[in-house]
């Protein structure tokens, strides 16, 4: 049975990479179009001597750029998408969620292992915010490297009255199980450490993984 729910989140990780992906061209082809046309609508208003309409189109421009755009988290492709993958899918689940990481383009941990770090965590965090009975449920999420060790932080809510026992089935949502025990397979092989801290209504995840 632990195998079968490994393989089973091991394909999970890879349709969510599949679906992340998806979403991240899409928003990205929406806003190139959306940005292209702003600067026609500018061109053109400049070109018929509206210089205040065109002046108001390129600040109300520039606004959204500045909203909209997409801000990096670091330099991998792959957890870019996984992030925002989830950031998404937490959005949609009315839950507040932040980053901060900062990673460089290159790293001594196999993509595929730390893809998987960040993915369970936060879908172990999404779940567990999803159980919690709260009405403002957040997760916070930080990765810096420092001292030779990359070190992973979230913080999430969770259901007080749900106690920690490192098991987990769909008819548990909210659990953290088995998504934890591949981050602490991942862990022994990068010589790294791990703690799992149950605060009653929040949770939190400490991963450290020794870089070469």
């Amino acid at each position: 049975e632990t195998e079968l729910s490994f393989l089973q989140k091991q394909k999970q990780l890879k349709q969510e990479q599949d679906y992340s992906l998806q979403i991240r061209r899409q928003n990205t082809q929406d806003f190139q179009f959306k940005t292209v046309q702003g600067l026609l609508d500018f061109q053109t208003l400049l070109k018929q001597g509206k210089y205040e309409q065109a002046d108001d189109t390129l600040r109300n421009l520039n606004q959204t750029f500045q909203k909209e755009r997409f801000h990096p988290y670091c330099q991998n492709n792959l957890l870019l998408a996984i992030l925002e993958g989830k950031r998404i899918r937490a959005e949609q689940n009315h839950i507040q969620i932040s980053y901060e990481i900062l990673l460089p383009k290159k790293i001594s941990i196999d993509t595929v292992d730390l893809s998987s770090v960040f993915f369970n965590l936060l879908d172990n965090a999404i779940e567990a915010c999803n159980a919690s009975g709260n009405s403002n449920p957040a997760i916070r999420l930080s990765a810096n490297i420092s001292n030779g060790f990359l070190t992973v932080y979230m913080h999430n809510t969770k259901n007080p009255a749900q106690t920690f026992t490192h098991q987990t089935t769909k008819s548990e949502p909210g659990s953290h199980g088995y998504g934890l025990s591949i981050i602490e397979d991942i862990c022994q092989r990068y010589n790294g450490s791990y703690q799992w801290i149950n605060h009653g209504d929040v949770f939190d995840s400490i991963v450290l993984l020794q870089l070469q």
